[in-house]
């Protein structure tokens, strides 16, 4: 099983120093099989004064559960993580 990125939109603001997708989506595949998903995109907390991800949607096949995708999807998401400091999931 792997996960990777196979959609991102970039939006491109005015006066803004980076680009950033507002929203991304990382597939996962078994094998070729795409398996489960996860939808998130960039945020910024003014509270806190940093950057985030913000976790919309998570799937996985019903015939694929219980063998550690979402678990895989997940960590993927939290190697982004570090990069924009924090990773809300609700």
């Amino acid at each position: 099983m792997e996960c990777a990125t196979t959609i991102k939109m970039s939006l491109t603001v005015p006066g803004a120093s980076s680009i950033l997708p507002p929203a991304e989506v990382r597939f996962a595949y078994d094998g070729e099989t795409p398996v489960g998903f996860t939808l998130f995109y960039h945020n910024y907390s003014t509270f806190l004064g940093r950057r985030g991800l913000f976790l919309e949607d998570l799937f996985v096949m019903p015939e694929a559960r219980g063998k550690g995708i979402g678990y895989a999807l997940l960590s993927a998401l939290a190697e982004i993580a570090p990069a924009v400091h924090r990773l809300t999931i609700l």
